[in-house]
């Protein structure tokens, strides 16, 4: 008896060193994991007067849109799909294409919980599907990154942005966009995106990396990372256009589609509304006819 009992509680006491040692280990591996991976995507903050997009490139530096600090300079930057003070920076240094609307920032400390953006210098060929993630007008703590997607369908020259690609993105682009990276199906910056055209949904562009992403990499000390990936039909099949003094008019375009899709809406929404109604009479008279041949049929057997 003793035996037995001595023998049943030693193999207790095995289980239980057993169960220890896993729920040990357990917790020891998840701790490794406990960090959260933060996107690339990066929220820029201008003295608290003007808010833009971004994206990490390295681990010290952010790639943004030149226009964003025409007033005030950029002083932080937060890092990742929401605004958290928590994985804040600030910035420490400033560099601005002489030509183009693009601006790299130097950030006081490394992130090392975010994966740099790489920075693709390929020609993207018309119909190349790119993306991008910007505030879309969202500055406060806790305000999400909004996705944004869209085909490439031009180049197009302007003196306030250089050498840039235009995309039909399938959301509007608003104020804090600016900035943005737009991104090939890699997640490597192809663009940054810098315009939109009031008038025309979607419509947006943005100076692209083809031209200027060697100024970028050599102006983050060469620590950004360079593939060369181009996609579609080589540049010199698509040559850049001057529509510098081609905006009013693309304007008035734009105004001019949108007005013409309002009017096929709205003639669109009459007609089904028209044919419900029509649906509807129709119903209540084939009730109301029913209902009185009901009647008089009670009548005459009476």
């Amino acid at each position: 008896m003793f035996t037995r009992t001595l023998f049943t509680t030693f193999i207790a006491t095995v289980i239980a060193m057993v169960s220890f040692s896993a729920h040990a280990s357990a917790i020891s591996v998840d701790h490794t994991h406990t960090a959260t991976k933060l996107s690339n995507t990066v929220f820029v903050d201008a003295n608290d007067r003007s808010y833009c997009s971004g994206t990490l490139i390295s681990k010290q530096h952010v790639l943004t849109a030149r226009h964003c600090f025409a007033d005030d300079p950029a002083t932080a930057v937060t890092i990742g799909d929401v605004i958290d003070q928590a994985n804040s920076r600030a910035v420490i240094h400033t560099v601005v294409h002489p030509d183009a609307d693009i601006a790299v920032l130097t950030l006081d400390a490394p992130v090392l919980d975010a994966a740099p953006a790489a920075i693709n210098l390929g020609y993207q060929g018309h119909g190349t599907a790119l993306h991008g993630s910007g505030f879309a007008g969202n500055y406060g703590e806790g305000s999400i990154a909004q996705d944004f997607a869209g085909d490439k369908f031009d180049n197009r020259f302007y003196d306030a942005y250089g050498n840039t690609l235009v995309i039909a993105a399938q959301r509007e682009i608003v104020h804090g966009d600016s900035g943005s990276g737009l991104k090939d199906d890699n997640g490597a910056v192809v663009g940054v995106l810098d315009y939109r055209f009031p008038g025309i949904f979607g419509e947006t562009g943005g100076a692209t990396m083809h031209d200027y992403g060697q100024w970028v990499v050599d102006n983050t000390g060469g620590q950004a990372q360079v593939v060369d990936n181009p996609q579609g039909a080589p540049a010199d099949a698509e040559p850049m256009t001057d529509r510098y003094n081609d905006l009013p008019a693309l304007i008035a375009e734009g105004f001019q589609t949108q007005t013409q899709v309002a009017t096929e809406q709205v003639e669109a929404a009459h007609a089904e509304f028209t044919a419900q109604v029509d649906q509807v009479i129709a119903d209540a008279q084939t009730q109301f006819q029913t209902q009185l041949d009901a009647g008089l049929a009670a009548a005459l057997s009476s």
